[in-house]
């Protein structure tokens, strides 16, 4: 009966290792999947950036603030209608105003503080985000001389892209509970026939199971061979202990001859 405690302790110590692990390697998996959903989405919403960036181009080129440009708002909607992975664009001044937006919400107000200074402080052209279920993408527009002189920020609902996600979770936590079972199979086995001997010796340190009956053991050969060596063991550790005590009588022999011949 101990014996089978013994193998049960042993496969669920494996078992809650390897269990963790998968599902460290799991939870992993499933962020580097999102970010690679969300910059392949940026990525896709930066060709409509591109495109409005290049018309803001030739305004400034000939001289046209970015206010001032005529029909930029109707042109930044069809824009934002010929891609239906964005939800609404932005076009920002560079301290942050909306100047332009293809609706009446822009940027929700408890985001836009994080995404305007999200855009504006990296050093890169391009920035993405992703907060509250929304994913923005910014692109910072410069002047002829390199100075910044706005920027768009594409948004987008994460919602469009998360049905791709939990279905590739579920695959994966599929694929990692067969992982599981396998190694369950393959352990149950090893366990019963490397740690035999270990059960044995636990068995025969164990109190209880000294005073039983060998025949009610698993394994009675094993338990006596190890009970015979365990005996053999005891009797070289009292004489190596009477040859200490033996040799440390002599010494204080000679000790106390000593000291009366001085």
């Amino acid at each position: 009966m101990m014996g089978k405690e013994l193998y049960l302790k042993i496969l669920l110590s494996c078992w809650l290792v390897v269990f963790t692990m998968l599902a460290m390697q799991l939870s992993l998996n499933a962020l580097k999947f999102k970010s690679l959903v969300g910059a392949a989405t940026a990525s896709q919403m930066q060709v409509v950036g591109s495109t409005i960036e290049s018309v803001v181009d030739r305004a400034e080129q000939v001289g046209l603030p970015l206010e001032e440009i005529d029909g930029f708002k109707e042109f930044i909607q069809r824009e934002a209608a010929s891609d239906t992975t964005i939800e609404r664009i932005s076009v920002l001044s560079p301290v942050g105003l909306s100047i332009f937006q293809t609706d009446e919400f822009g940027i929700p107000d408890q985001h836009k503080k994080a995404v305007i200074r999200r855009v504006f402080s990296v050093p890169d052209q391009e920035s993405t985000l992703s907060m509250g279920g929304w994913l923005y993408s910014g692109r910072l527009l410069y002047d002829s001389s390199g100075a910044v002189m706005g920027a768009i920020v594409l948004t987008a609902s994460e919602s469009k892209f998360m049905p791709s996600i939990i279905f590739v979770q579920k695959n994966l936590t599929i694929i990692y509970i067969t992982i599981i079972m396998l190694i369950t199979a393959i352990l149950l086995p090893a366990i019963l026939s490397q740690f035999r001997a270990v059960t044995s010796i636990y068995m025969l340190l164990n109190k209880g199971v000294l005073n039983q009956d060998p025949k009610l053991t698993n394994h009675p050969r094993e338990s006596s061979l190890i009970a015979e060596k365990i005996s053999v063991g005891n009797s070289m550790f009292r004489e190596a202990e009477k040859s200490i005590e033996s040799m440390q009588e002599a010494n204080q022999v000679i000790d106390f001859e000593k000291a009366n011949i001085k």
